[in-house]
């Protein structure tokens, strides 16, 4: 009774923390699915184990380290671009 209630609790869970991390933008609208749809099988299969609730903490954390590396990246390279056409500029205005 205690592991169908906590299978249940977590598939409730599960859909609810995803939302909050994309508000939050601390998780990217892409990864969000990943945990919506695992809510889903883990309430019509109502089953729970140690290692389903050792595979999502490990698979939130991939998702959410993931979400921040991709937007540093992203930053990275908007940096990257605006230092070139600076340097671009400079370049030019040192010939002229």
């Amino acid at each position: 009774m205690i592991t169908l209630l906590l299978a249940v609790d977590l598939a409730l869970a599960l859909p609810l923390a995803a939302l909050v991390l994309v508000q939050r933008r601390i998780l990217m609208e892409r990864f969000a699915w990943l945990w919506i749809l695992p809510s889903f099988v883990l309430l019509a299969k109502s089953d729970f184990s140690p290692a389903i609730l050792g595979l999502t903490g490990l698979g939130l954390y991939v998702s959410i380290r993931t979400s921040r590396l991709t937007l540093i990246t992203k930053n990275l390279l908007q940096e990257s671009a605006l230092a070139r056409e600076e340097w671009e500029h400079m370049k030019g205005e040192f010939r002229s």
